[in-house]
This record gives structure tokens, C-alpha cells and sequence, in this order.
């Protein structure tokens, strides 16, 4: 049984201050094949610090800087393919070609918003007005228990690409791949803070994250 004993805050793997444990059952055959300790309210409370506390310097990184991290992330995710499938066959129930297209779109999501990012204008001229394009600040995203890697990397390249930090907060039923694409993110070497992860009870979670005045946006949109 895999067993998931960490949050990922300002650029490590830390034992959550949380207790609850989970456990997570396959529905190929309904037998548990992993368990997390949760995160709590103060695991969620540090992601914040630690993503108030880098964006400043990675709001003003430059855009060849971002790129870098992002084909970096695109790397580490293909290297770890079959970790990917496997977990995804297990925690998911999809079948082997359907779970390594899901996980090779979430590594070329990441390459593509590289491309994008390349030719891409952050200062617009409309009319008589010069617009600049910021980053919006840090960002709490959720993602659902379906398509996990793919739904966390529409989301978190969108981030980095932009100039975001990050708290990302995973379905608790997908915690196996969300670990594994957190390993690939941390492999890359974002600065520390960058890209946060805390995992477990929606309900704990998310209270911290809707009292913050320093979260500034949050995205719950799932994939259809």
C-alpha cells in the first residue's frame, strides 16, 4: 500500500501538522491501495506565508525564466510516465492507453504554455491606453479527482506562466498522481514557495484559504 505522509511547502516535503488519515480505495477492485495524512487549517496557513513571501520576486521574474521552469516541469513529468499510469490505473480505473494519453497531455500542457509564453505580450497598446498585464497574486487551486494530472496542469503552467504563486489543493481521492506530478514540479527547481501543495478534507482546507487576504484568486473549475 502507497502511503502519502507529506504536504509540499515553500519548496519541500514536510510531515503535515494534521492527523487525519485517508485512505484511498481502487474502483477496479475496491481494495484500499493508499493512504494520506491530511493536511489541517495551520498546514494551509504556512502554504499561504510561504506563497505570500515568493511572489514578490517571482511576480518580477522574466518571461525567459519562466519558460525555463515550464519545459523543465514538461521533462520531469515524461520521466516519471510510468509511475504516472500506474497510479492512474489504480486510483482512477482507467485503462492503460487512456491513462498515459491523460498524463502525456498534462506533460505537453506545460510545454505548450512555454510556447506560448515565448511570443507572448504582457505590455498591449489599446488606442490611447498601454495596458500591463500582472499577475494576479497567489492563487489557490483545486482540482478534481478526475484527469488529475491534466486538470493540475491547465492550471498551475497558467500560473507560473503569468508570474502566480501557488497553494494547490488536489482531490484527496487522486492523491497518488497528485504526488507524483508535485515530485515533478519540485524536480524542476521553482524557487522555494513557488508552487505549494496541501492535501486532504475540502471542508478544513478551504477555510483558511476564503478568510486570506492574501489569496487572491481562486480557481474551482473542473474539466468537462
Amino acid at each position: 500500500m502507497k502511503t502519502i505522509e507529506s504536504v509540499f511547502v515553500n519548496g519541500q516535503f514536510i510531515k503535515p501538522h494534521g492527523t487525519q488519515v485517508v485512505k484511498i480505495t481502487s474502483p477496479l477492485d475496491e481494495e484500499d491501495i493508499a493512504e494520506i495524512t491530511c493536511a489541517d487549517e495551520q498546514d494551509t496557513l504556512f502554504a499561504i506565508e510561504a506563497a505570500k513571501a515568493a511572489l514578490p520576486a517571482f511576480a518580477a521574474s522574466t518571461k525567459g525564466e519562466r519558460i525555463a521552469y515550464l519545459k523543465r516541469i514538461s521533462i520531469e513529468i515524461e520521466a516519471r510516465i510510468d509511475d504516472l499510469i500506474n497510479a492512474t490505473i489504480l486510483e482512477y480505473g482507467a485503462p492503460n492507453e487512456r491513462a498515459k494519453w491523460a498524463n502525456l497531455i498534462a506533460a505537453s500542457t506545460f510545454d505548450n504554455q512555454a510556447k506560448l509564453l515565448e511570443n507572448y505580450a504582457f505590455t498591449k497598446q489599446v488606442n490611447e491606453s498601454t495596458v500591463v498585464m500582472e499577475p494576479v497574486g497567489v492563487s489557490a487551486l483545486f482540482t478534481p479527482w478526475n484527469a488529475v494530472a491534466g486538470s493540475i496542469a491547465i492550471k498551475v503552467a497558467a500560473a507560473i506562466a503569468a508570474g502566480c504563486t501557488v497553494i494547490r489543493k488536489p482531490s484527496e481521492f487522486g492523491a497518488w498522481q497528485a504526488q507524483i506530478i508535485m515530485e515533478c514540479i519540485a524536480a524542476a527547481g521553482l524557487p522555494a514557495g513557488v508552487i505549494n501543495m496541501v492535501n486532504g478534507d475540502g471542508a478544513v482546507i478551504t477555510k483558511p484559504i476564503m478568510e486570506s487576504r492574501e489569496v487572491t484568486k481562486i480557481s474551482f473549475r473542473v474539466l468537462q
